[in-house]
Parts: structure tokens; C-alpha cells; sequence
């Protein structure tokens, strides 16, 4: 017997500076459902907390809202108990100013009803700055963001830009939102590495560009660097080969002069190539700076070819058969699939081989017959029921030798 959602009025908490410029804020309504009996006895409470109505903060502050429950109460009586629990939501402002955090508590109750408790809400003002904060040297500078990171591992691209970048700004600066009037982003022209075979054929290629955005000033004074990394064009690599790209960030640098400091830093990408030939890597780095321009450094770039094969490669006997893969896994647990065909399966191929893709001619998927199983209670009701086919592809074979499973 359920009922609501119950919602109660509408709260809210904002921080100012002493400019009036708002620097974050939260708004809420607390909800509840109520009504709930056993057997027709009591009215109880379930799914109590905060619908978010709004939740905004400026460029350099921080944000943080925490929910407690506490207090269940009988606000009833023995015969007739009304279940009620306090919900209660902290609202923290920190970054150029102090951590100021104000509390709002709500009881909400089984019948329904609400009672606000202490509650700060509505507009404050914060003036003083944090005492955490370093001391800012313009003419200092210093790097922030990822010193490394992949972009590609092995062969799958995993560049996030968000988190995936590196700065150049001023010594006691954490943030790159804590500078103002960034430009850009930049880029620089397009580069790449591939790697061909004795044969001129095409193993791996990756293909990028470098970018940054620049200009970022404190207080008019400075141009910095932030986003600094890459944007990538191609990635691409023969069924057999992998490839991995891997980008640093190093050697912030102020290119300009004490009173008008321009920060810059070295982006570094080392692309790598390896399966059935030697790894092999080529390395890349270009200085990128705040007055939006670069500098190419060492940068090996363009087709090189591999001939030398892997001494890391084991002997292949393709008369014995081995297990690749997974050799158990869940497809289903706790009612819920959880099957990723992607990494979910097994292969029978040639001793020495790793991978299925050294093999070629692959074919299928086949499928069998459905099967399923079926379980049911002594009355004939049904319990549970799983169906499925088996699946596989076939006939991969080594230099035309073999039919294999993967």
C-alpha cells in the first residue's frame, strides 16, 4: 500500500563572492514514499532523499553535496505507529575561497507529512580567501595534467580528453581554470608513423595531431598552456600486429621573461609496433606554448619498414591443438547477463599461436540447435528458464594449413 512519491518544498544554497559573483550553487526538493503497512498495521517510510533541482559551480570552485539518514522514530503509537527518518544534505563550497558548508534536515513520515528541522538555506557570501592556496609565481612555471598516458593499447584507443592532458601554468596554480581568457584550441599540422613488412605491406599506422589551448593569464599577467596533447587521426593495425601509442608531457618551460612569463611545455608521443616482427617505437615530441605557438623537436615520423621477425614468438606445430581464451566465465549471475561475447569465448588453434587472428580464412559463425533448461515448482510454475545455441567460427588456418576454432 504504498503511495507518492511525496515531495517537500523547494531548497537551495548559494555562495557568493564579495563581487556578487555566484560561485556555486545547490538546489533540492526532499522525497519520500509513504503509507506503507504490514497487514494493514502502521504507516512507514521507503526511498527517502533529494530530487536535484540544480547543482552549478564557477570554473574554479567545488562542489559537494552529501546525504545522511538518521533518527528513525516512531511518531505514531504502538497501536498505530507512523515511521519517520531525518534526511539531511550538507552543501560544501571550496576552491579560491575557504570550505564553507551549510546543513538542511527534513523529517519526513509515513503519513505523509514533513517537518523542516535546522536548515541553512538560501544565498551566503564568502570573502575570505582559502589558507590552502599556495602563493602564485607567474614567472614560475610549472606542470600540471597527466605526465603519461596510452592512447592506443594494444590496438584499442583509450585517449580520454577530458583527464588526458597536461599544463603549463604558474607556480601555486591547480587548476587551469583558476587562469581566464584561454584561447584556442590549437593544432599542428598532421603527423604519423606506419610500419610496413619486406613486402610493402601495411602493418600498423597512427596518424595525430598536437593540440593545446593558450593564452590563459593570471590577473592580465602571462600567457599559459592548458589541454596540451593529442587529437588522433588513424589508428589502425594488420589482424596480426599491435599497436600502442603512448603520450608524455615534460620540461614545463616560461619561454617569455619574468615580467611577461609564457609558459610552454614538451608533448612526447612514442608510437610502438609489434606481433609477428620486433617491436619496434618511434618517438615524436613538439613544445607547445602560450603564445599559441610550436616548436618541432626530435621526431621521427613517416613509413619505416620492419623485416626482422620476433624472436619472442614461440615455434608453431600446427598439428597440436591448444586451448586460447577463456576458460570458464559467467554469462548469467544473479538474473542478470553478463555475458561480453567480445572476451567471452574460447579457440582450439595451433600450438604456438596466441592470437586467433594470426590465423586467416576464418569463416561463420556457425550455430547449433537451441537448447534450453527449464526449471518448475511441484504446482507446474515456472522458476527459472535459460536458452541458448552454441556459436563458434571455423576453418581459420596457418599458410593454408589446418581448420581451427576460435
Amino acid at each position: 500500500n504504498w503511495k507518492g512519491p511525496a515531495q517537500s518544498d523547494s531548497y537551495y544554497v548559494e555562495f557568493k563572492n564579495g563581487l556578487g559573483t555566484k560561485l556555486t550553487k545547490f538546489a533540492w526538493q526532499f522525497v519520500w514514499k509513504y503509507g506503507g503497512d504490514m497487514n494493514g498495521v502502521g504507516k512507514y517510510v521507503t526511498q527517502a532523499g533529494i530530487d536535484i533541482d540544480t547543482a552549478y559551480a564557477y570554473l574554479s570552485e567545488h562542489l559537494d553535496v552529501e546525504v545522511k539518514s538518521l533518527k528513525p522514530v516512531n511518531y505514531g503509537t504502538s497501536a498505530a505507529p507512523v515511521g519517520g527518518v531525518d534526511v539531511q544534505v550538507s552543501v560544501s563550497s571550496h576552491g579560491l575561497f575557504e570550505k564553507t558548508t551549510k546543513v538542511c534536515t527534513m523529517t519526513v513520515k509515513g503519513d505523509g507529512t514533513s517537518a523542516l528541522g535546522t536548515c541553512e538555506h538560501g544565498s551566503f557570501g564568502v570573502s575570505k580567501p582559502s589558507n590552502d592556496l599556495p602563493a602564485i609565481d607567474p614567472s614560475t612555471v610549472v606542470e600540471i595534467g597527466k605526465e603519461i598516458y596510452q592512447a592506443i593499447e594494444d590496438n584499442q584507443p583509450t585517449l580520454n580528453t577530458t583527464i588526458d592532458w597536461a599544463g603549463a601554468v604558474p607556480k601555486g596554480v591547480t587548476e587551469w581554470t583558476q587562469l581566464e581568457n584561454w584561447q584556442g584550441p590549437a593544432q599542428t599540422d598532421g603527423y604519423y608513423v606506419e610500419f610496413k613488412n619486406f613486402l610493402g605491406k601495411k602493418l600498423t599506422k597512427f596518424a595525430w595531431r598536437f593540440v593545446w589551448k593558450y593564452g590563459g593569464d593570471m590577473n592580465g599577467v602571462g600567457k599559459y598552456v592548458t589541454q596540451a596533447g593529442i587529437d588522433i587521426d588513424t589508428a589502425y593495425a594488420y589482424l596480426s600486429e599491435h599497436l600502442d601509442v603512448e603520450v608524455k608531457s615534460l620540461k614545463p618551460v616560461n619561454y617569455g621573461t619574468s615580467a611577461a612569463p609564457i609558459g610552454g611545455v614538451d608533448v612526447q608521443v612514442s608510437v610502438s609496433s609489434h606481433g609477428l616482427f620486433e617491436k619496434t617505437t618511434k618517438v615524436c615530441t613538439m613544445t607547445v606554448k602560450g603564445d599559441g605557438t610550436s616548436a618541432l623537436g626530435t621526431c621521427e615520423h613517416g613509413t619505416f619498414g620492419l623485416s626482422k621477425p620476433s624472436n619472442d614468438l614461440p615455434a608453431i606445430d600446427p598439428s597440436t591443438v591448444v586451448e586460447i581464451g577463456k576458460e570458464i566465465y559467467q554469462a548469467i549471475e544473479d538474473n542478470q547477463p553478463t555475458l561480453n561475447t567480445t572476451i567471452d569465448w574460447a579457440g582450439a588453434v595451433p600450438k604456438g599461436v596466441t592470437e586467433w587472428t594470426q590465423l586467416e580464412n576464418w569463416q561463420g559463425p556457425a550455430q547449433s540447435d537451441t537448447y534450453y533448461v527449464e526449471f518448475k515448482n511441484g504446482l507446474g510454475k515456472k522458476l527459472t528458464k535459460f536458452a541458448w545455441r552454441f556459436v563458434w567460427k571455423y576453418g581459420g588456418d596457418m599458410n593454408g594449413v589446418g581448420k581451427y576454432v576460435t
